[in-house]
């Protein structure tokens, strides 16, 4: 039998030589064409990352411009305008007027100072619930029933437990369902609102809902009101969406409990 010599080995080896190389080239070819794709595309991403978080910094800070115009404006508008009209009712004041005539004047003037202060109550409960404060989140929202009777919506609020939130998350998620509510008051001529917080799995999952007239979804997301619920909620790490409701608007509010819980 002839045998096959070294040359001729080497002449049969040398094409399964030339694929096997071709073939680990292209592998490392592919291999750092994917390595440069994958690191483009998490250069992009964390350039869209910083670029989200810039905008929200920004809609957060716009936010809360917007919230210091009203409460000055709450202030000039309201109390500097009573204390103006106090200070015409003092100057009215004189020892040569009737008793009469001063005792209406004092009145008016001590009605004016009550006014004042109920105003001043009403901008420093907005600025932070005296009930957040001393009783914590879940008392706050039950405490919305009362602010809500007098715009005449009916305030419905389930919970499952007395939820041990931060201090911080507390104040931020307040101020979300705030925002919620000032909404539906403002604009969705609605009759009730449903408010439902519960724990699934590992996150927190707060539920509002009304029966108003919804919102148009080409304006959804627009506006300082919409910019700073979003902006607060990605202060934890959590996510939102609005659902269909059929009537009203309905916004689901995910939070991992690890970011809001002590």
């Amino acid at each position: 039998m002839e045998q096959t010599s070294v040359p001729d080995f080497l002449k049969l080896l040398l094409p399964v030589l030339i694929v096997i190389l071709m073939i680990a080239t292209g592998v490392v070819i592919l291999n750092q064409h994917f390595r440069k794709n994958l690191y483009k595309q998490l250069l992009e991403k964390e350039a869209l990352k910083s670029e989200n978080q810039i905008s929200l910094l920004k809609s957060n800070l716009e936010a809360q411009e917007a919230e210091r115009r009203r409460i000055a404006l709450d202030i000039h508008d309201e109390i500097g305008a009573l204390l103006s009209t106090s200070k015409i009712f003092v100057s009215q004041l004189s020892l040569s007027q009737s008793v009469e005539t001063q005792q209406c004047l004092k009145k008016k003037i001590i009605d004016i100072y009550d006014q004042i202060a109920i105003n001043i109550r009403a901008i420093s409960h907005d600025l932070r619930p005296v009930v957040l404060e001393k009783f914590g989140l879940i008392s706050a929202f039950d405490s919305l029933d009362e602010k809500l009777e007098a715009s005449g919506i009916k305030f419905i609020f389930n919970h499952q437990d007395q939820f041990d939130f931060l201090p911080v998350a507390e104040v931020q998620l307040y101020r979300i369902v705030q925002e919620l509510v000032s909404n539906t008051i403002k604009h969705a001529n609605a009759n009730h609102i449903w408010l439902n917080i519960l724990a699934k799995d590992s996150n927190i999952v707060i539920s509002y809902l009304d029966d108003g007239i919804g919102l148009q979804k080409n304006i959804q997301k627009q506006g300082l009101g919409m910019k700073g619920i979003e902006s607060r909620v990605s202060l934890f790490n959590g996510s939102y969406q609005i659902l269909e409701a059929g009537k009203g608007v309905h916004f689901e509010i995910v939070f991992p409990k690890v970011n809001i819980f002590m």
